[in-house]
């Protein structure tokens, strides 16, 4: 994947910041942070990877799997206990 951006020094306002100026609200300074910013150029690659979530089809491939799980235990299980008195006799007491 290519590059989309660079890390940068940033000043944000904030409670623990260290450099008094008028912009921020009061309580906040200027306190210098690494951010990783995006180029306007990767905006095209961004903007196609980013689509919605589908909601419907993510309940409809969890619900299907979570059958699928359902039904192989309760199969698994029924089958232990129809096979459980023809096992009794190869166990050791």
């Amino acid at each position: 994947m290519p590059a989309l951006g660079t890390v940068q020094t940033m000043l944000i306002c904030h409670p623990t910041g260290t450099v008094d100026n008028a912009a921020c609200p009061a309580g906040t300074k200027l306190m210098p942070v690494n951010a990783y910013v995006l180029d306007q150029t990767s905006a095209g690659y961004i903007d196609a990877t980013s689509s919605p979530v589908d909601y419907d089809a993510a309940f409809a491939v969890w619900g299907f799997f979570f059958v699928v799980t359902l039904v192989l235990y309760l199969s698994a299980w029924s089958l232990g206990m129809v096979a459980s008195p023809f096992t009794e006799r190869f166990r050791r007491h």
